[in-house]
């Protein structure tokens, strides 16, 4: 090739080159007209923060956590230059970090240059690549701020020693979880946890997840505001006595949130003819606003009964056992007694043993509310399901004005529930419920001599119906449907001077617009979310879909179609 034809092509390559850049540009002032390219560097530093703080949450909270989801928060660092400098600019961003591959990890810390870390490793065993990883972030512990560690137990206590042993730490967040499933309890027992207290003066916030730990053994500070403990059922040997849960916490006076699961010192068995021992000295935690107890119910109660909280402290009761269930009830009601009354509930069976009652001290509905300020969940197989006087004696239900209840599980006493919320002005039902709901509602109480007789519920105004079959599809004349049992009573109510004003009607069965300006002959105000859906037991020419089996409707259980349909 001549001299002149390799200085054409030069040229020629030069030109498109130049095009190139000249494209790149033109697209770059593009972007720049954008309302978005008008954020200072600043602000666009901080969003990309909030994505990658966000991202690292839902990853470290995960049982495993997956490094690749979490680096996927990358991508806005493709979507032009501007961004891309920005984020190389923010070390900050850089400093979240999830131990993969050392050249991924290797880059990631030069980018984070000298901002503070938050580390998240799991490691496999003392072999694991990520072992020596770990060793180079600790060459500099004054970075290290956080720290995830997930692994078998003797690597995670290895490791901790490790991190003991470094001066200098600045570590507030520590996370520690056994990765390894419950086995065998060896001939000798694995090592529990050591004291940071010297050389983490900051630590701020420790979980430990199925660990060996023992209360004489603490690995805290006092400065410790956050503390969850989960252990093993078959772990309690390890734990050390009651009195010494007690000395830990004692000292922990600035705590804000305390989480403990299977993780008290157990009580000697006993029943519930017999008395808990009464409490000798209280530990004063007077900050704390977060309070939960997982454990055999009288553990849990033993120790509710030796704290001393603020009475706006968030209250978590999960108890299990046949035993103890009517103290855990009454640790509850004492607590709530200390303050304002609930006025929200909500009441569920769960894993079909256990009942669930959620309270809220505001008229919020249940579904929207922020967390609630009570929540109990106890063992009633061994009850009268579930409208035992173990469950309802209890005095937190009498100022509640609205509830929830599931109904599924088909076995409410109506009887025995309902009264017991003499205030309750609105009430949602979610599932079909019993026919014996309404002859329920429908019941009066005598009163003085020449006075009408008093309904109950008198305050009811509000009833909302979910997921209920208003017919039968295999509905036969001259027998009252669900629908003529509930105008029945709605009139009733209008009888007795207790009308209702609002009726919600939510993804109910066989149910019409048709049915809807019936219903409003005798409410106010009927609000129904349009929704048709018709169950038939042959195909027609309808778009149709399966019976979805979890929704219950009540003894007479169909397993046909369900036609769906928007007005």
């Amino acid at each position: 090739m001549s001299s002149h034809s390799i200085s054409l092509r030069q040229l020629i390559e030069d030109a498109l080159a130049a095009s190139v850049q000249l494209v790149i540009d033109l697209k770059s002032h593009l972007n720049d007209t954008t309302a978005i390219a008008r954020l200072p560097p600043e602000l666009l530093s901080e969003i990309f923060l909030h994505v990658v703080e966000d991202r690292y949450g839902e990853v470290t909270t995960s049982y495993s956590p997956c490094s690749s989801r979490f680096y996927k928060w990358i991508v806005v660092t493709h979507v032009c230059r501007r961004w891309r400098a920005i984020a190389l600019d923010t070390a900050k961003l850089w400093s979240y970090v999830i131990l993969t591959r050392s050249s991924v990890v290797r880059e990631v810390l030069s980018r984070s240059r000298k901002a503070p870390l938050s580390i998240c490793a799991t490691i496999s065993s003392s072999a694991d690549e990520r072992v020596v990883l770990l060793g180079e972030v600790m060459e500099e512990p004054p970075r290290l701020k956080s720290l995830h560690l997930y692994g078998p137990v003797d690597v995670v206590h290895e490791l901790c020693n490790e991190l003991v042993g470094s001066s200098g730490v600045n570590l507030e967040r520590m996370v520690l979880f056994d990765t390894e499933p419950p086995s065998e309890i060896d001939d000798e027992p694995a090592p529990t946890l050591t004291s940071l207290e010297v050389q983490s003066p900051r630590l701020r916030s420790l979980e430990v997840y199925r660990l060996p730990f023992a209360w004489k053994d603490p690995v805290l500070s006092s400065g410790v505001t956050r503390l969850i403990v989960v252990g093993c059922l078959d772990s309690q040997q390890m734990l050390g006595s009651f009195d010494q849960l007690l000395a830990t916490l004692r000292m922990l006076s600035s705590l804000r949130e305390l989480e403990i699961e299977d993780a008290i010192p157990r009580l000697p068995d006993f029943d519930d003819s017999q008395v808990l021992p009464l409490p000798r000295s209280q530990v004063v935690l007077p900050r704390l606003r977060y309070l939960s107890l997982t454990g055999y119910c009288p553990d849990c109660v033993r120790l509710k009964d030796r704290l001393t909280v603020p009475s706006t402290a968030r209250l978590v009761l999960r108890g299990r056992g046949a035993i103890g269930g009517q103290g855990l009830l009454r640790a509850a009601g004492d607590h709530i007694a200390l303050s304002s009354p609930l006025l929200a509930m909500h009441l569920a069976r769960v894993y079909g043993t256990q009942l669930l009652v959620q309270g809220w001290r505001s008229l919020a509905d249940a579904d929207h509310a922020a967390e609630p300020s009570l929540v109990l969940q106890m063992d009633i197989l061994h009850f009268p399901p579930p409208a035992a006087h173990h469950v309802y004696s209890a005095k937190v239900f009498s100022a509640v004005r609205s509830l929830q209840i599931f109904t599924a599980d088909r076995d409410w006493r109506w009887r025995s529930v309902l009264p017991l919320f003499p205030d309750l002005e609105v009430l949602s039902v979610r599932r079909n419920p019993q026919r014996a709901f309404l002859r329920v509602l429908s019941t009066t109480h005598a009163q003085k001599r020449n006075h009408a007789p008093l309904t109950i519920l008198p305050q009811l105004r509000v009833l909302k119906i979910t997921f209920a079959r208003m017919r039968h599809p295999r509905h036969t004349s001259g027998i009252p449907t669900a629908l003529d049992e509930l105008l029945d009573w709605l009139l009733f109510r209008c009888n007795h001077n207790a009308p209702i004003d609002e009726l919600h009607l939510r993804s109910c069965f066989n149910f019409t617009q048709e049915d809807v300006l019936t219903l409003e002959e005798v409410v106010p105000h009927v609000v129904w979310d349009g929704a048709v859906q018709i169950e038939y037991e042959e195909d027609g020419e309808e778009f149709s879909m399966p019976y979805d089996s979890a929704y219950d409707y009540g003894h007479d259980e169909y397993y046909g179609n369900v036609a769906w349909a928007m007005p």
